[in-house]
């Protein structure tokens, strides 16, 4: 049996007053995040929440979205990570939630004013953190987060402040990187290369726009791609003393 999706945009559910400091934090006006329940869930929401032990987190990477995990727009693929991952848990009895964030000003996310020059994994992890306090999901016995690319990244940020900020996280979340990104931040070299690429890719965004302007999509992404490294340079080591 499939499982049951349902999709919400978290900004449109907040206060006004919580809205504005979404969009300083995550850097979003728009967050939409499909919510996966299982089968005999019946789309009873509110229920799955209060009882959910089992956090399952998708983080799409740069260029991508919800679709690959199998979960966006209508799709609900059995044979998607997200129902390969799932399935299990809900086999042995686990009273588990999945999550498929859309970000970074992609699959129906929007960036705010302010970060229209690219979102970070730093705003990433913020959004992952605003999302799982919202649903009530971030005193769940266990979180785990699956990301991609720069969904790694974030994965590896959320983690790492949230266990060192509140201690009792330390045995209760799991992070599966789904890509060589974090690499970059473990090495100094990598890192100065990340550092420097971000400044000059902005450098090179702005000149152009000023000299020869790009279309938007190709501004977009230059300007997505500057952002994003220069988060990998201020992310990093991961400290494990963190765990």
């Amino acid at each position: 049996m499939k499982p049951v999706l349902i999709e919400l945009d978290i900004t449109e559910t907040i206060s006004p007053a919580k809205r504005k400091e979404f969009e300083l934090r995550p850097g979003l006006v728009k967050a939409p995040i499909t919510i996966i329940l299982p089968p005999e869930a019946g789309g009873c929401l509110k229920e799955a929440l209060r009882e959910c032990e089992v956090v399952v987190v998708f983080l799409h990477g740069l260029r991508g979205g919800r679709q690959a995990w199998g979960v966006s727009r209508g799709a609900n693929d059995p044979k998607g990570l997200a129902a390969q991952v799932l399935h299990p848990l809900w086999h042995q009895g686990r009273k588990a939630v999945g999550l498929a964030l859309a970000s970074l000003g992609q699959d129906g996310s929007l960036l705010s004013p302010a970060f229209q020059h690219g979102s970070t994994p730093q705003n990433y992890a913020h959004q992952l953190e605003e999302t799982l306090r919202y649903l009530g999901l971030v005193e769940a016995k266990k979180i785990i987060v699956i990301g991609h690319s720069i969904g790694a990244a974030a994965a590896w940020e959320f983690a790492s402040h949230i266990t060192q900020r509140e201690r009792k996280y330390a045995q209760g979340v799991t992070v599966v990187a789904l890509s060589p990104v974090r690499a970059l931040a473990e090495s100094r070299f990598l890192t100065f290369g990340c550092r420097l690429s971000g400044v000059a890719l902005g450098i090179g965004h702005l000149l152009s726009s000023l000299f020869h302007p790009l279309t938007e999509p190709a501004s977009r992404k230059i300007a997505a791609l500057a952002a994003g490294l220069r988060g990998l340079a201020h992310q990093g080591r991961f400290s494990p003393e963190a765990w």
